[in-house]
């Protein structure tokens, strides 16, 4: 399976993220270009998509993986901005209902569903969140806080396609493609700020911004911080990778298989290193913690190797650190003037951290008034910050808003205790049917182990940076609750 990975749909997308970034840069000096190329998009999806609904659930989940907030096109409107993610997801989700309509299986609803239940629980607190938020909170803000969790409507859709490893092998290319794109786009947008090259600096700052892409932000001399929120898919490609390479001999891993996933590793570290983004180190920390506990408990490996293993990949990190210094020109002149040593210090004592401690107070406040059953999307808090970004828009330094970096206390807010748990437990059932396959050595318990290490990130990242509330972090759970539920069918089919 993974000596596939490398093939078509990973060559292909890779050539149409790099068209689409193009386009939706030039597209975006230019309306009328900007409305023929969404418009094209659309129809373009829209006959792959009846054409074979497969391909329409590779381009919804492509875009997720690279569009951050999915901004990459949109057209505006009297009342919101309809997004390219708006339009796929619509398309996706329109062909698959029609489908069904015409007498296509309904596979979620059946008692094989290993999530079901969980499911429909999570949809009825959303459901209520959104209820509450409506009768009490100001309806647009309701609209933009709701409308990610609305990404839970494709359930059933997604169940229903994930059917075939040929549909997960292709995906994980897709996935992988991103990753290397993403990765790609990183190191070139942090050499074109660092070298100041002879482009229009401005525009394409306010294309990466206006488009919602991601943040760039001077740090020091030359280096710049590119940070990008699809970047969280380059997270769970590195520990994706990294732990495919550790299983190579099991897998029996050709060598081109090999070669690229070390290619993908490498950039992918790289760019994690890059972003600057502690709550990106936080999730590989923990994640890495647990592939070593794994190591040592489910394969056996010697203390010998768990040495040899810490060692090269410090020395792997420690040779990034000195290639992002040489290629932005950036050498420290001493460790104490180090950047990478400055965002390990007390985060409390910089702004954005500070920012987000200011946060904490009125955030309790707000819970201890329905901490229960919450106050419904759109509930807004009130706080003082001294974050520039913050000051700029209200320099008084009182900011009310809706979005908070807590990422499980915005969903506690929301959708109070109740929610909260239900949403957890329907992660940590997928972690107990991931080890459920991995005990009973299932053909496809090594590739799960992968993709359960992005899960144990994403759970721990979204401390400190909200994903688990976001479609990037949501459709992650989505993919891997549908691949899991699938390998469990063809575990029982095998065995019985």
């Amino acid at each position: 399976m993974f000596n596939q990975l490398f093939g078509k749909y990973f060559k292909i997308s890779f050539i149409v993220f790099i068209i689409i970034d193009v386009l939706s840069f030039f597209a975006y000096q230019d309306d009328c270009s900007h409305l023929i190329i969404f418009i094209v998009l659309t129809l373009l999806s829209l006959g792959l998509t009846l054409y074979k609904l497969e391909l329409g659930l590779y381009i919804f989940l492509a875009e997720l993986f690279i569009g951050s907030q999915g901004h990459l096109f949109s057209l505006a409107t009297p009342y919101f901005g309809f997004s390219i993610r708006m339009s796929v997801f619509a398309i996706f989700f329109l062909v698959w209902l029609s489908k069904v309509i015409a007498g296509r299986r309904l596979d979620f609803f059946t008692k094989n569903n290993q999530f079901l239940y969980i499911y429909l629980l999570l949809f009825i607190a959303v459901a209520a969140g959104a209820l509450r938020g409506i009768l009490n909170n100001p309806l647009n803000q309701t609209f933009f806080d709701f409308n990610g969790w609305l990404f839970l409507a494709i359930v059933p859709a997604v169940f229903s396609i994930v059917r075939s490893f040929k549909v997960i092998k292709n995906i994980l290319a897709i996935l992988l493609s991103a990753v290397g794109f993403i990765s790609l786009k990183t190191l070139v947008v942090l050499l074109l700020f660092a070298y100041k090259l002879p482009i229009n600096l401005s525009i394409f700052y306010n294309w990466l911004r206006d488009s919602r892409i991601g943040e760039i932000t001077h740090v020091t001399g030359t280096f710049y911080r590119i940070f990008f929120q699809a970047q969280i898919y380059v997270l769970i490609g590195f520990l994706l990778c990294f732990f495919l390479l550790l299983m190579r001999q099991k897998l029996d891993l050709d060598k081109v298989t090999v070669k690229w996933l070390r290619v993908i590793m490498l950039f992918s570290s790289t760019v994690l290193i890059a972003c600057l983004s502690r709550s990106f180190w936080v999730g590989a920390v923990f994640a890495l913690l647990f592939v070593f506990i794994l190591l040592v408990w489910r394969h056996r490996f010697s203390l010998i190797k768990m040495v040899r293993l810490f060692v090269t990949m410090s020395l792997i990190v420690v040779v990034e650190i000195a290639f992002l210094f040489i290629i932005t020109g950036n050498i420290p002149v001493s460790f104490t003037h180090n950047l990478i040593r400055d965002r390990l210090d007390d985060p409390t004592e910089e702004v954005a951290g500070m920012s987000r401690i200011a946060q904490l107070g009125p955030l309790w406040s707000a819970i201890s008034q329905n901490w229960f059953w919450g106050s419904g999307f759109g509930k807004a808090v009130t706080y003082y910050t001294d974050d520039p970004r913050i000051l700029a828009k209200s320099p008084t330094g009182i900011y009310n808003t809706y979005a908070f970096e807590w990422g499980y206390l915005d969903i506690w807010l929301k959708l109070g205790l109740s929610g909260l748990l239900i949403y957890l437990y329907l992660y940590y059932l997928v972690f107990k049917k991931g080890i459920y396959l991995i005990r009973k050595k299932a053909d496809s318990s090594i590739f799960i182990i992968a993709l359960l290490l992005g899960m144990a990130a994403l759970l721990a990242t979204n401390m400190f940076s909200p994903y688990l509330n976001h479609p990037l972090g949501i459709g992650y759970l989505i993919l891997l609750s549908a691949i899991i539920n699938f390998s469990i069918k063809e575990y029982v089919v095998k065995t019985s």
